[in-house]
């Protein structure tokens, strides 16, 4: 026992050092997840998510350019059918302190939304009188703005990312105790 003694000083620093760096890895997510959901008419709806940095959140208004990259993406459907998905949003209003769509305005406006493509594929549109979804230039699900139904719901962050630097830290660590314990057992 008295030869194992030596190591248990280098074995906590082993440790310390490992524990110090999961920590400064910190969890995976520095952003607010969002789901999207609308419901039209005649069984159109729409899914989707976006997500934004945490230094945003309860800053009032942001729009496409504030979001994190490729992490906006909607999907329109009919009868729980998928018709079309685009990633993109020429005018997109969340505010991040109510964690609601700005809407009620000009689709184009400060509140109004225009997201994906109104001539090809998939888009949405918010504007001062109607919401509603087009396919490649028809508009259908179409509802008036009063009874509006886009929602942003909170997504669960995930708890935590295992990065590969973190896992080579960790084998690392691991292997320099071994050969800690193995030198000590020659001498």
């Amino acid at each position: 026992m008295p030869q194992i003694k030596h190591l248990f000083p280098k074995i906590g620093g082993v440790i310390a050092f490992l524990a110090s760096t999961l920590a400064v890895s910190g969890p995976a997510s520095a952003l607010q997840n969002f789901g999207i959901n609308w419901t039209g008419i005649n069984g159109y709806t729409l899914e989707g998510s976006f997500s934004y940095a945490n230094s945003l959140d309860n800053t009032g208004a942001i729009t496409f350019a504030a979001l994190t990259p490729n992490s906006f993406t909607f999907t329109t459907f009919l009868n729980g059918n998928p018709l079309n998905t685009a990633t993109t949003a020429s005018n997109f209003n969340f505010n991040t302190t109510t964690k609601q769509f700005l809407v009620g305005g000009i689709s184009s406006g400060i509140t109004g939304q225009l997201w994906g493509s109104q001539a090809v594929g998939a888009g949405f549109f918010s504007g001062s009188g109607t919401q509603g979804i087009s396919n490649n230039a028809t508009n259908f699900g179409t509802i008036p703005i009063a009874n509006s139904t886009l929602t942003a719901t909170p997504l669960a962050p995930v708890p935590f990312e295992f990065s590969p630097a973190v896992g080579s830290t960790v084998v690392g660590g691991l292997f320099l105790v071994k050969r800690l314990i193995k030198n000590r057992k020659a001498s």
